[in-house]
Formats: structure tokens, sequence, C-alpha cells
């Protein structure tokens, strides 16, 4: 009869990263603490093929003699593990997410390594899926773009619908609200959003802006907001010449 064992995981995953070597390195001498000879293994998968060695210097030698067609230094996943029977360190990392999980005997010991791999990668990783955050974007600048509008398009009623009363200028200027708000929403979450990760074993991540790191549809949205927001100045403007004007 096997004798009885009881096991505490703790696991957390990412939707979005950006991660280079360095803190690769650190993560990884973290999640091998105390491993000895074959306890760990790192592995990639390209193009069909799985390489696997004991150290992440020898797998991106291994990818670099491969003869496996692809530039050696773009990496689209990498896996780590490391057991010794009593305890298990896994990190998955692909291109859609970034996992990690520990389980041992320990709880103790389990808390404390998870606690300490989050506090690497908290800061360069997130939780919230990239569709999510698009979604949210998209509501938010439909928003300041439903609201510009309906100031800029109130006081051009207002100015050139002298006879109208001013409950009918709010209601064509609600009407013209709602339908810029439609139109950015539909803007902001058409197409298919692209994953916000990358990985880079070979050398460190640079910063590329974060004009570059909005999807097309998020920057024809925002590209809208501004013409909006251009116009509505406009707006405000000649509104205020014929006031100072007429007087």
């Amino acid at each position: 009869m096997a004798a009885s064992r009881d096991f505490t995981t703790s696991r957390f995953e990412y939707r979005t990263y950006k991660v280079g070597r360095s803190l690769l390195d650190r993560v990884f001498a973290v999640a091998s603490e105390g491993a000895e000879g074959d306890m760990v293994e790192f592995s990639t998968n390209r193009n069909g093929t799985t390489l696997q060695r004991s150290s992440l210097e020898e797998l991106v030698s291994a990818v670099a003699a491969s003869p496996t067609p692809g530039d050696p230094e773009i990496w689209t996943n990498l896996d780590f593990s490391y057991r010794d029977g009593r305890r298990n360190v896994s990190i998955q990392i692909h291109e859609m997410w970034l996992s990690v999980s520990v389980r041992g005997e320990d709880a103790t010991w389990v808390h404390g390594q998870a606690a300490r791999m989050r506090a690497l990668l908290d800061p360069v990783a997130g939780e919230e899926p990239p569709w999510e955050k698009q979604h949210r974007t998209a509501v938010r600048i439909a928003a300041s773009s439903a609201i510009v509008a309906l100031v800029a398009a109130f006081l051009t009623f207002s100015e050139v619908n002298d006879n109208a009363g001013a409950g009918k200028n709010a209601l064509d200027s609600f009407t013209i609200s709602a339908f810029v708000f439609a139109v950015f929403v539909i803007l902001g979450t058409q197409g298919k959003s692209k994953p916000k990760t990358f990985l880079n074993v070979v050398g460190e991540v640079s910063d590329a802006g974060w004009w570059k790191g909005l999807d097309t549809m998020e920057r024809v949205a925002f590209g809208g907001l501004l013409v909006t927001f251009a116009a509505a100045i406009g707006t405000l403007a000649s509104a205020y010449s014929d006031l100072w004007g007429a007087k």
C-alpha cells in the first residue's frame, strides 16, 4: 500500500507578457533552486520538432545548430520543468499565454516560490486577455467621442436652427452622439486582436512605444477620436466667434 502524501499546488497564468533573456534567467534561477543533475529540463517546439536540453544556454545552441527552418533568434514557445519527486515546477511560455505551476509537499515552499516568480513577472505581464482590453479601450474612446460629438452637434444645431427649440436640438444632438458611439465601438472591437506577447530568448525586450502596441482597429478608433475632437474645437471656435462678433 502506497504511503499517504499531501501536495499543495499554486498556479497562475498571464495572457500578455514581454520577457527577455535576463528576466528568463532570473525566473528560472528561482524555479530551479535546489535542482541537481537531470531534474531540470528546457524544451521548445519548432516546426514539429521538439528540442530538449538540461539548460537554457544548451537549448539556444541546439536551436541555432538545428536544420529546422526558421530564424533561430525568433522563439514562439519555451517550456521549463523541474521535478525531484517531492517538488515540481512547470513554466510554459507560448504565443497566447505564460503559465507557472508550483507543486510540492511543503506548502510554505510552494507559496514562497510562486510569490517570488510572480514578483518578477507581474511588472512585465498581465492577466487580462487582450480582447477584453481591446473592448474596454474601444468603449472608452467611443464614450469620449460621443461626448465631444454631443457638444459639437448641440452648438451647431443651436446656431443653424434658430427656429428650433432647445429640446429639438438636444434630441438631434443625442441621436448623432449615439450614432458616433456605436460607430467607434464597432471600429474598436472589429477584427481579431493580436497577441500582446513577446518572447526574446537570445536578447532583451525593447520598448516599441504605445502606438506600435495598438491594434489596427484601435489606431483607427483613436484617429477618429482626434478627428472628432478637432471638429468640435472648430465648432466651438466658430460659436465663440459668432458670439463675440454679435456684441
